[in-house]
């Protein structure tokens, strides 16, 4: 055997070990990159805590003797959303959300100016679909607002004051209200699984908040709202 023969098997050998090596360098490295992306992409669910400060402004059938006008008061609300991407940005979330608002209307009641301010308190379940880009969303939904805890009714007639509880009873003023709601917004990204996000959100109303004698009035909600917003995986 000469020594060209001998070096064969060797050169061999030696090309059987680096691929070897090369191998055992990539095959890890290609397993471990499958696996972020398979987390990545499963990484489809979502859990948003959120609260927010708005306006109202009461609007529908207002009784008095003239010159009756809707005042601008507040809203304060705080809830929890859950959601699952649909699709690459498509996203449908359930919530439910404690809502106060507070609405107010002056009249006229025999020849003296009234203000009747409302604070009603809601449980709101929110069906929504949400556009979600990196640095953008927007969305739309609807919601159902049960009245909860106890709502309060202020007159304010000639330096007078009186207050009524309205709900508790089976003649309460407090009633379900349903409606349109739309949110857009910003969203900052924080690291891969958590988000912070800013926006306006619209209430509108399709059924009235409150109805007594010959009031039926709904009450139009826009409020600015924050949230966190974590990504989670789902094994679906």
């Amino acid at each position: 055997m000469n020594k060209g023969e001998i070096m064969l098997p060797v050169k061999r050998a030696g090309r059987f070990i680096t691929l070897t090596c090369v191998l055992l360098l990539v095959i890890p490295c290609t397993v471990k990159a499958q696996e972020a992306v398979s987390t990545e992409k499963n990484k489809k669910g979502f859990l948003e805590i959120y609260g927010a400060r708005g306006f109202t402004y009461p609007f529908g059938d207002i009784s008095g003797d003239g010159g009756q006008v809707s005042h601008i008061a507040g809203s304060r609300s705080a809830g929890i959303n859950t959601g699952y991407e649909i699709s690459s940005s498509h996203i449908i979330y359930l919530g439910i959300t404690a809502l106060t608002q507070t609405f107010e209307v002056e009249r006229r009641y025999m020849n003296q100016l009234m203000l009747t301010s409302v604070e009603a308190e809601y449980i709101n379940i929110d069906l929504s679909y949400r556009y979600q880009e990196k640095w953008f969303y927007a969305g739309a939904g609807l919601f159902c607002g049960i009245p909860s805890f106890t709502w309060s009714s202020k007159n304010a007639l000639d330096g007078l004051v009186t207050e009524n509880l309205l709900y508790g009873n089976l003649e309460s003023s407090a009633k379900i209200t349903t409606g349109l709601g739309l949110i857009c917004g910003l969203t900052f990204e924080i690291n891969d699984d958590f988000s912070l996000n800013t926006g306006l959100k619209l209430l509108i109303p399709v059924m009235p908040a409150y109805e007594h004698e010959q009031d039926r009035i709904y009450v139009l909600d826009a409020a600015i709202c924050a949230s966190v917003t974590h990504k989670f995986t789902v094994p679906f």
